[in-house]
């Protein structure tokens, strides 16, 4: 998927992808919880479930912009 190269930036309620995922095939998810040990907790859709991703895992996804 096209993200940013942003790890550090990443916030409740980002867009997000698996950066190794080069294939598209995990598709989307949105952080919903950062946790105490700094891995975040994201939704993904395409899953319909919670799970819990490391920082240097996940990128923030960037969308096509408007014309």
């Amino acid at each position: 998927c096209p993200y940013f190269d942003m790890q550090t930036n990443l916030k409740i309620g980002d867009l997000v992808c698996l950066s190794y995922d080069t294939f598209s095939m995990q598709d989307m998810g949105i952080i919903l919880a950062k946790h105490s040990h700094g891995d975040w907790e994201v939704y993904w859709f395409r899953e319909h479930g919670l799970f819990i991703e490391s920082s240097k895992d996940i990128r923030i996804v960037e969308l096509p912009k408007e014309s």
